[in-house]
């Protein structure tokens, strides 16, 4: 599969490109983290608010890799490397 079928592929793409139940895992234990296990052994979140999340983290990936992609672009170069990744970050406060 070529670079720009691929890129078609994904851009067709509905579902979501990080699994739900790794997110899933990963919101569990974040919130495990900020809330002391100790108090509150059973966390739970709905379905539509973990859905939300993993929207509004994957939006939020997307636009961070584009605009990285973006620097690359006008660096002249052909590869998004750590350095415009950390360089992004900085500029948007993450």
């Amino acid at each position: 599969m070529t670079v720009l079928q691929e890129i078609c592929y994904y851009q067709k793409a509905i579902g979501m490109f990080i699994l739900r139940h790794s997110f899933m895992k990963l919101v569990h234990d974040l919130m495990a983290k900020e809330i002391d296990d100790r108090r509150r052994p059973d966390i739970r979140i709905t379905a539509e608010a973990l859905r939300a999340l993993q929207e509004a983290t994957e939006i939020a990936m997307m636009t961070m890799i584009e605009i990285s992609n973006q620097c690359v672009i006008y660096a002249n170069s052909v590869t998004l490397m750590h350095k415009d990744v950390r360089l992004i970050n900085s500029l948007m406060d993450i």
